[in-house]
């Protein structure tokens, strides 16, 4: 759907940020980017930093459907309901 396309795409990017972020610390550029996902786009805010004991916890707020796959699992970033914790690939939410 075009709901998960633009998610996955905003995740991309999100992480793309991030990374950039964290190799080249003060780049010029990276808070316009910063600030579309912010905007209210189909990239509005693909993840969400959730606190855990262990840290945060990065999630997306939209299913990217790879479970669906035949011999795929969840996403370690997957907001499903449908996860489970005997999945290996990741905790639950």
């Amino acid at each position: 759907t075009r709901r998960v396309l633009w998610s996955n795409a905003g995740n991309l990017f999100e992480a793309f940020i991030r990374r950039l972020d964290e190799t080249h610390p003060g780049l010029r550029g990276l808070a316009p980017a910063r600030e579309w996902l912010e905007m209210p786009t189909p990239l509005h805010r693909p993840v969400i930093y959730l606190p855990r004991a262990e840290g945060v916890h990065r999630m997306r707020r939209i299913c990217c459907m790879r479970y669906l796959v035949p011999d795929r699992v969840f996403c370690t970033t997957c907001p499903s309901p449908l996860l489970n914790a005997s999945n290996s690939a990741c905790r639950p939410p």
